[in-house]
């Protein structure tokens, strides 16, 4: 055993299930056969590396895994949660008196500016994907591998709508730091560190330390703060799914549903193979008790044994092998029958076994089965009440994420509008109240599907007029679309209405007065008296 090995953190044991489909050669992305044997594998609580291994080898190799996140990257994220300013005013001093049209010019500034961002790829220190692809890239993350790791990094704004960009980290990279120099150091600040996470005296993240080149082990590794000590700006944004406070790194979803997720694969493929095999024909000779045992004479692949013995009957034929041609029996002796039969196919239970396991499986993560099969075959309140509940866990993740990505990311961002003058925020950078003031917002998504789009648009005019809600609300939720804007489209569309409904030329068209029996005009008559 290694220094190393004696200087690793031990962990209490408990048994976990391992996707081992390759024996003891397995390694995730080996590209090798994906289906051989599911074994188990002693791991810890915080065996986070196990952990991850296990949940990337079942989502690279099961299909209901990869449906299951799927469907929550599309509802959750989908096209990315846009962003909705709505500063509390009351608490900004220089801005509570002023009228609403001024409010409301400024924050549709401030969501201008960030839409034209989140909109082009400078969100990418790569420059390959927009804000809203890196938003379905980590949530993903988080479902398969339980966290993930961002380093906030700030470019040359020239050419640029704001210097901040995004580079996103392998998980494999944040590393446990065991050279001496770096522990004392760390002790020196008072601090400790945990798998790779360096916490000061409260327990907060104060830094992590990062392995730059995960093929090169002999490279020192990186410690980034979380908050540059001098500027304040942020570095790092650390997001995980914890499960208990003794955790320091994420848990996969998918790591408490690995057999379950295997053992569907593996039937699966069982029952593939059973019905190849079940497509051949099958066939025996059954000799009578007491015959004479007498075989027929085989021509394999179409080839006689002896041109001179073609019709002759041999005895004691004790096996019979098809080639690539048919087989050919010339007779059968005394007492011989030829029997042919297939197996049992399709297998009756098939189909419930695999219902039983998806519905677990599915639920483990908050999702009906219906809503994962996309097959709505219940009544309709059966079908709402199946939604409702699922949209539930969809409000919750989307809450989840923006307290753990979105609000810090935001805050970066317009921080740095602010310190270039592009936003003008009085007090966010002196006081505190202020500061929380300006950044106050929601996040909007996509909105809950409906069973009958009738009724919700009911429900939606009633909750309007009774306060419930706002046009902005319902028309972000909607489509994402601005209700201002539309409102402003809906005017000039109105007029063209009612420009399209006039006659082509006046002076040609029909009188549409009505006439009296004796064919004057009713507006021309006038009473006897």
């Amino acid at each position: 055993m290694s220094i190393i090995d004696l200087l690793r953190p031990k962990a209490e044991t408990r048994i976990i299930h391992d996707s081992d489909y390759r024996g003891s050669s397995h390694h995730y992305g080996s590209g090798r056969p994906k289906y051989g044997n599911i074994k188990y594998q002693s791991a810890g609580w915080t065996d986070y590396t196990q952990q991850r291994e296990n949940s990337r080898g079942v989502y690279s190799d099961s299909l209901i895994a990869r449906g299951i996140a799927g469907r929550l990257v599309d509802n959750v994220i989908n096209t990315g949660l846009t962003r909705e300013c709505s500063p509390l005013w009351a608490e900004i001093p220089e801005w509570k008196n002023r009228d609403e049209e001024e409010k409301y010019q400024h924050t549709e500034h401030t969501e201008n500016l960030f839409t034209l961002y989140t909109k082009s790829t400078e969100a990418d220190y790569r420059g390959r994907l927009t804000f809203n692809q890196i938003q379905r890239l980590l949530f993903l993350l988080k479902i398969t591998e339980g966290e993930y790791f961002c380093i906030l990094k700030y470019l040359n704004p020239v050419g640029r709508t704001s210097p901040l960009a995004i580079q996103v980290l392998n998980n494999d990279q944040i590393q446990q730091p065991y050279d001496g120099t770096i522990i004392k150091a760390i002790e020196a600040r008072g601090n400790t560190v945990e798998e790779g996470i360096e916490y000061d005296f409260a327990g907060k993240m104060a830094a992590i330390y990062v392995r730059e080149d995960l093929n090169n082990l002999d490279k020192p590794l990186v410690r980034i703060p979380v908050k540059g000590s001098k500027s304040g700006r942020r570095f790092i944004i650390h997001d995980a799914n914890f499960e208990t406070p003794e955790q320091f790194r994420g848990v996969p979803e998918f790591s408490s549903s690995v057999y379950e997720l295997d053992s569907l694969s593996e039937y699966d493929i069982n029952e593939l193979e059973a019905t190849v095999a079940g497509s051949l024909w099958f066939a025996a000779i059954e000799t009578e008790k007491g015959a004479i045992p007498k075989g027929p004479r085989i021509r394999p692949n179409g080839n006689a044994f002896n041109a001179g013995e073609v019709n002759e009957i041999n005895e004691g034929l004790s096996e019979v092998r098809i080639g690539s041609k048919a087989l050919l029996m010339q007779n059968l002796g005394a007492g011989q029958t030829f029997k042919g039969f297939q197996p049992n196919r399709p297998n009756p239970n098939f189909a419930a076994f695999e219902e039983v396991f998806e519905n677990r499986i599915a639920g483990s993560v908050g999702m009906p089965l219906s809503v994962y099969r996309q097959k709505f075959q219940s009544s309709y309140s059966a079908a709402r009440a199946e939604i409702l509940f699922f949209w539930n866990n969809v409000i919750r993740r989307r809450d989840d994420f923006a307290a753990g990505f979105l609000n810090p990311f935001f805050e970066a961002w317009f921080s740095e509008h602010v310190r270039a003058g592009n936003i003008n925020a009085p007090g966010y950078n002196t006081l505190p109240v202020s500061h929380q003031a300006w950044l106050y917002g929601t996040w909007n998504g996509i909105s809950r599907p409906v069973v009958d789009p009738v009724k919700e648009v009911n429900a939606v005019k009633l909750r309007l007029e009774l306060g419930h809600t706002t046009g902005e609300r319902e028309a972000k939720a909607y489509n994402g679309s601005d209700f201002r804007e539309n409102i402003k489209r809906l005017k000039t569309e109105n007029v063209m209405r009612a420009d399209a409904n006039l006659p082509v030329n006046p002076e040609l068209a029909p009188d549409d007065s009505k006439e009296n029996q004796d064919g004057t005009d009713t507006e021309d008559s006038e009473d006897d008296d």
